[in-house]
């Protein structure tokens, strides 16, 4: 079927359906939900790229098609307090850590849609926060707050099994997996630190390799596409700090700080690995930091005016466009990214849940 006969018949079943898309992210009917299934295989098939917002204060994950960088609501679907989601490289499975039911829900995405239905739920510590996919799609990480540690898991398809747990400092809230599957890294909020470890690339399991001290309250991580170095938000001393990355051992060496806005949280990087972007909780903003990809030093570069209380962003994989969650307006702010500078551009305002932590995006 070609281009013009598949935007006619959309058109058709838009007349009679559309409507259902106005009842909230809480209220998707059966209608809805086929409505959405059609759409996705009216525009070509298992294609396309999908964003999923995890609304921790309203027990919801919110679905939406990325048409052009704008973000089309696809309805939601019911979890506990989530407070993170990641999805696997592949795009076919997003993994939420639900934060006070203390486990993982597992969830399967269509590829003709972009919509999540529930596979499995596991358990993991109490409190779990952030988490992260590795490289390769094999391994799933979760730090768990109550007991200071990280679950690790192995991944095979919609099944994910225990690899039990490390420990790390005091109040973990974020982890990162460098992308050779050599080492990772967790940041301790109320330990002011970061915890190393190093990485068994054949079984996943993590062992503690030390802790980098110094980062005052640290918050949101990332790593560079090469592996080289790394980099932490200070939610308490408003910075975003680079280090260093030990190629052989993974230890971090301290290289500098810059400015951010206040009580940063949520940190990413560009796909250069030029820029990098805090969601500054405190002064409804983001921070858009310049890193010389050579030596890894950063500098201010400009800051956004977000919505009140950002907390979790995502980039999509090109680097075009910057979701940032705005946990005090129930709203994603849709951002452009110049690609010489960094900077944003808002492009205004889509409806979510409460209390935004996570975004993730699944491209395939």
């Amino acid at each position: 079927m070609n281009v013009s006969m598949r935007l006619a018949w959309l058109a058709l079943f838009c007349t009679s359906l559309l409507p259902n898309c106005a009842r909230g992210f809480a209220n998707q009917s059966a209608n809805d939900l086929l409505f959405y299934s059609i759409l996705g295989a009216y525009l070509g098939g298992p294609h396309g790229t999908y964003a999923y917002a995890a609304n921790e204060s309203s027990n919801l994950v919110a679905m939406y098609r990325i048409d052009g960088g704008t973000l089309i609501p696809l309805g939601s679907v019911s979890t506990s307090s989530p407070a993170a989601i990641s999805v696997n490289p592949s795009g076919t499975f997003a993994y939420v850590s639900n934060n006070s039911a203390a486990q993982i829900s597992v969830f399967a995405i269509d590829r003709g849609s972009g919509l999540l239905s529930l596979a499995r739920t596991l358990t993991t510590g109490t409190n779990p926060q952030g988490s992260t996919v590795d490289s390769t799609g094999s391994y799933y990480y979760v730090v768990n707050q109550g007991p200071a540690t990280v679950s690790m898991f192995s991944i095979s398809g919609s099944n994910i099994l225990g690899n039990g747990t490390v420990a790390t400092g005091t109040g973990p809230v974020r982890v990162a997996v460098d992308p050779r599957n050599r080492f990772a890294y967790a940041t301790n909020f109320t330990g002011n630190s970061i915890s190393m470890f190093t990485m068994n690339a054949s079984t996943g399991v993590l062992t503690a390799n030390g802790t980098q001290a110094g980062v005052t309250a640290a918050s949101g991580i990332c790593i560079d596409s090469s592996g080289q170095f790394a980099f932490a938000n200070a939610h308490g001393g408003n910075t975003v700090s680079s280090f260093t990355i030990n190629q052989s051992t993974g230890v971090l060496a301290f290289i500098n700080s810059a400015a951010t806005g206040t009580n940063p949280l949520e940190l990413a990087i560009h796909p250069t690995n030029r820029f990098l972007y805090s969601a500054n909780n405190g002064s409804s903003s983001v921070s858009v930091t310049s890193v010389n990809t050579s030596t890894g030093s950063l500098s201010v570069a400009s800051t956004a005016t977000a919505g009140s209380q950002p907390f979790g962003l995502r980039l999509d994989s090109s680097g075009s466009f910057l979701y940032v969650g705005n946990s005090g307006t129930t709203t994603v702010q849709m951002y452009s990214v110049n690609q010489s500078d960094g900077s944003l551009t808002s492009l205004g305002t889509v409806a979510t849940g409460n209390g935004t932590r996570s975004i993730a995006i699944a491209t395939f």
